[in-house]
């Protein structure tokens, strides 16, 4: 098989998306001579309507259900206060929309815990005065207003948050851990009709980690996935199952990890559970990223290979559209250099080989893959510190012209 991709990072002039494909196909006519080879065409975009942000995340959504993906970007620009924005998708071109409580070392996340039919927002981390905040903003009438609800919240910074519906209510519940002014804490709020209710679950407290919510035993309820740095000095990576009333550790040999550590869900081997992809710094020093298999609920480390990172995202997506997920990843490496990468799924999962893409090694950033441009393949947002301190705020376009060739 050859595939040709291009990545474009871009502010969108489509124009010159069609001068791009007539000069990838003109390569094409080398390729052909070279059956086995496996190429990309890069082709550059501005994005100055973007600001360059560090310390903060990024996410894709439809906020306005124009059936196009916008974006909520938060964090620390270079000169200035703390910003969360949203910027909305105007046919490719990125329009700053509205601007909310500014915070960074947060976490930001779409989701309509409401059930209107349209994208809410849940925003954590210290604002522009070092306080920590926790709020909910409502998307009144497609996104022409967002409206603070006073949600009761414990404020949090170097905070990490999900949406799920845990108790299987039909409404978004809420996973909340950061470092609060009363310490390290991980909570559950339960939404009940729109007001949400601390659980009191009596999950260990944690900071600067990751979080999310997956169904690894296919028992269909949502279980816990949480690492991070605990009170008690220690650092973790567990997993919480769902017990209707309460969450009770599943005994799982994962190393922990915390400063920034992420960790993504997905089924990389096709065999109808979840998989863990984790990385991060441990106790003992090298950051780590590794893929756990979930054979029957036990997690084994495969061996992946990949490089290990701390103060960045990964993230699973089927980049090249072969069914199959592939791996993001962005941070800093345990030699201190940054990096970002791009690993490909090969033989149903037995390996993952890095290839060659032009997405900016970074720090202190993140990055979400989504299809922006509504061309059936994944495009890469990535915020962060560059490599000479820069910083950025880009989108990749993925756009395949490929062939199969036996």
């Amino acid at each position: 098989m050859i595939n040709l991709y291009h990545f474009f990072d871009s502010s969108h002039l489509f124009s010159r998306v069609i001068i791009a494909k007539r000069l990838a196909l003109a390569g094409l006519v080398i390729m052909l001579l070279a059956p086995n080879l496996y190429g990309q065409v890069f082709t550059p975009y501005d994005t100055t309507s973007l600001t360059g942000i560090q310390l903060g995340p990024v996410a894709w959504g439809d906020f306005d259900n124009d059936g196009d993906l916008d974006i909520l970007a938060v964090g620390s620009p270079r000169a200035g206060p703390v910003i969360s924005k949203i910027y909305r998708n105007d046919n490719g071109r990125f329009v700053k929309h509205a601007d909310l409580r500014g915070i960074s070392i947060g976490s930001a996340i779409w989701g309509d815990y409401d059930n209107d039919g349209d994208l809410d927002i849940l925003l954590t981390g210290r604002d522009s005065t070092a306080t920590n905040i926790a709020k909910i903003y409502r998307n009144d009438s497609g996104g022409a207003g967002f409206v603070d609800i006073q949600a009761p919240l414990e404020g949090v910074r170097f905070s990490r948050n999900a949406w799920g519906d845990y108790d299987n209510d039909g409404d978004l519940d809420i996973l909340l851990t950061g470092e609060s002014d009363a310490g390290r804490i991980a909570k559950i709020y339960r939404n009940d009709k729109g007001a949400f209710v601390d659980i009191n679950a009596m999950l260990p407290g944690v900071y600067r980690g990751s979080v999310a919510w997956g169904d690894f035993d296919n028992d269909s309820d949502l279980d816990i996935f949480m690492t991070g740095f605990t009170a008690a000095d220690s650092v973790i990576s567990k997993i919480y199952r769902n017990e209707g009333s309460r969450f009770l550790e599943h005994p799982a040999s994962l190393v922990g990890v915390f400063r920034r550590g992420s960790v993504a869900l997905g089924d990389y081997d096709e065999d109808g559970d979840l998989d863990l992809l984790l990385a991060g710094e441990t106790s003992a020093g090298p950051r780590i990223t590794k893929v756990y298999q979930n054979d029957r609920g036990r997690f084994v480390d495969i061996q992946a290979g990949l490089e290990g990172i701390n103060s960045g995202p990964v993230a699973w997506g089927d980049y090249d559209n072969d069914g199959d997920l592939d791996i993001l990843l962005a941070g800093k490496k345990s030699n201190e250099q940054f990096d970002a990468a791009i690993f490909k799924n090969e033989n149903n999962g037995s390996s993952f080989r890095r290839i060659e893409s032009p997405i900016a090694p970074i720090d202190d950033g993140d990055a979400a893959w989504g299809d922006y441009d509504n061309d059936g393949d994944l495009d890469i947002l990535q915020i962060g510190k560059a490599i000479g301190n820069s910083l950025i705020a880009k989108i990749f376009v993925v756009h395949p012209i490929c062939w199969t060739q036996n």
